[in-house]
């Protein structure tokens, strides 16, 4: 099942990178300048962005336990020519909080927001700095208001695994909001 989701998924982003985020041909000859420009609309260039993610799942010891991950990072956002879509990429610091236990992470990642869809993926490695560690891809989908004039990105994103933790893994599946202000914007000549 879960193959068969990735390969659903990436499919559907190369669909939408086809149709949405078409360059021109003189996208490499032309010279960009970066402007001071604070806005909570998508624009190109830098943003800073912060969020939320969370869930609930059973431990081993079968209680119910809560999953709270709180990220601050940057973004390099770029958008397509005719205006319909963007590609943002980001780098994160994590605090996650699963199970009482606090774990650091740093990731990185890829969205690609199209009319009111985002879809995406992050690399994220979490650890406590002792003796806890992860590696995790994880593909993410949900809902952007990007279109209406705020920023904010409404998300499922499900961990699989590339180093399996050595903690008790609360849940693999989370749901949370993402909000990016831009603060440098890209402008070509």
């Amino acid at each position: 099942m879960r193959i068969y989701f990735l390969k659903f998924f990436l499919g559907l982003q190369m669909f939408i990178s086809i149709t949405c985020m078409g360059q021109s041909k003189n996208d490499s000859n032309r010279i960009s300048s970066k402007k001071l420009h604070i806005t909570s609309r998508l624009q190109e260039g830098y943003g800073l962005t912060l969020g939320w993610f969370g869930g609930e799942g059973k431990t081993n010891g079968n209680h119910t336990a809560k999953r709270n991950i709180y990220f601050l990072g940057i973004t390099d956002t770029k958008i397509g020519n005719l205006g319909h879509g963007a590609f943002v990429k980001s780098a994160m610091f994590e605090i996650n909080n699963a199970d009482n236990e606090i774990l650091y992470g740093l990731s990185i990642g890829a969205d690609m927001k199209a009319m009111i869809f985002d879809f995406g993926f992050k690399v994220n490695y979490s650890t406590n700095f002792s003796n806890y560690r992860s590696l995790a891809f994880s593909p993410r989908i949900g809902l952007t208001f990007a279109g209406f004039g705020i920023n904010l990105d409404i998300m499922f994103e499900y961990d699989m695994y590339l180093i399996k933790p050595n903690f008790e893994d609360v849940t693999k599946s989370t749901v949370g909001c993402q909000y990016t202000i831009g603060f440098l914007k890209r402008d070509y000549k």
